[in-house]
């Protein structure tokens, strides 16, 4: 019989679920969350981006000149660029390292997290490796969803990012199933997919 990676007692911050090795459906088991991935189609808006070609432009000046070694880099000059053109684009209101607390094994700080209406995005700066990211992204949807409104979508979505790579994933409140789409997002040459596809998950959908 193997070990459970998660025992009641344990207290857990969201980064801790990063330094795991255990699998994402694991994790997620121990939630009673069933975990799926796929190829679906994602939301796309077909909303005008006035703003996309200067920052296409800025972030590939950024990549000739500014190293990006550590996280913090690449959440300040890539990834942050984004999000905010994002705010530009849908309004609502941006929190920035956010603290929420769930319970002993739901807190931590979320690196930014979008509320538009009813729906919410939140968006987690790593600087390797996804597949742990999605994990910590994974947990960090899960609180939010005991923290958000009744009245919230159903769906709420979420994105891990190093800054260059973008992928998506969301939490369905209902099925209590986390679905990571399998699309990987290359930045600046996918930027005008990855923004109609963010607008879209909080503005469109």
């Amino acid at each position: 019989m193997k070990n459970p990676v998660i025992r009641d007692t344990d207290v857990l911050a969201f980064t801790d679920y990063f330094r795991m090795t255990a699998e994402l459906d694991e994790v997620l088991d121990y939630f009673g969350v069933e975990c799926e991935s796929n190829w679906a189609e994602l939301p796309s808006s077909t909303r005008a981006l006035p703003y996309l070609d200067s920052l296409r432009e800025r972030l590939e000046e950024t990549l000739l000149h500014v190293s990006l070694t550590s996280e913090a880099a690449r959440r300040e000059v890539l990834i942050a660029p984004v999000v905010v053109d994002l705010v530009r684009y849908v309004g609502g209101r941006l929190r920035i390292e956010y603290p929420v607390d769930a319970g002993p094994q739901l807190h931590g700080s979320l690196d930014y997290l979008l509320q538009v209406e009813r729906s919410l995005l939140v968006i987690e700066a790593k600087n390797a490796d996804l597949a742990r990211g999605m994990t910590q992204l994974a947990v960090e949807l899960l609180a939010v969803d005991q923290l958000a409104s009744e009245t919230a979508q159903p769906l709420l979505y979420g994105s891990i990012s190093t800054g260059t790579t973008w992928q998506i994933a969301c939490f369905d409140r209902h099925q209590r199933r986390f679905i990571q789409n399998l699309r990987v997002f290359n930045v600046p040459g996918d930027l005008e997919a990855l923004l109609r596809t963010l607008v879209g998950c909080v503005a469109d959908s």
